[in-house]
């Protein structure tokens, strides 16, 4: 199996600390899946990562394994959050994909509470993503995203917020 793909290191000031992030790009030419993964270091420790999935019906991130923040309540999950989807929307033009969806799902096991997804709802409801659980929408390649991720039924639920690429870039233009 071979992949096509690419390593960049940025270094930036962020709040008065310095930032690098490390972001990998991975194409499997056996799968034609395009995967993106951001790392963010402070001071030389990770405090986050986010791993998205790149295609031409959208860019997904399963959040229960694909996102992760070791330093809370210093504004790095938000960073991740709108720097990774940026990211992978420039990475998907630049090989021919326009993605249509930004999708986020969340899988609970049976013995989790619901309330363990609420902060990361509020947060990306405050970016503009709205939940697929009140909102029924009509569309093609939404419903084969939906079909494919989460694709784990008998787990104790799921559920997953969406906004339109192109919404999300006019909000948040690419770093």
């Amino acid at each position: 199996m071979s992949k096509i793909g690419f390593k960049i290191q940025y270094y930036y000031s962020y709040r008065g600390k310095m930032l690098k992030e490390a972001l990998e790009f991975k194409r499997s030419s056996r799968t034609g899946q395009n995967k993106l993964r951001l790392e963010l270091s402070r001071d030389n420790e990770e405090v986050g990562s986010i791993a998205l999935t790149i295609d031409q019906r959208g860019v997904v991130l399963p959040s229960c394994v694909g996102f992760s923040v070791e330093k809370s309540g210093e504004g790095y999950g938000e960073r991740l959050l709108l720097r990774g989807f940026s990211h992978a929307q420039q990475i998907a033009k630049d090989i021919g994909l326009n993605p249509k969806w930004a999708y986020i799902y969340y899988t609970l096991a049976v013995e989790d509470e619901v309330n363990v997804v609420l902060p990361l709802e509020r947060k990306v409801t405050s970016f503009g993503f709205y939940s697929t659980i009140f909102n029924v929408v009509a569309d093609q390649e939404l419903r084969e995203l939906q079909a494919e991720y989460p694709n784990q039924p008998q787990l104790g639920g799921c559920g997953s917020w969406i906004m339109l690429m192109e919404d999300f870039t006019a909000r948040y233009p690419h770093p």
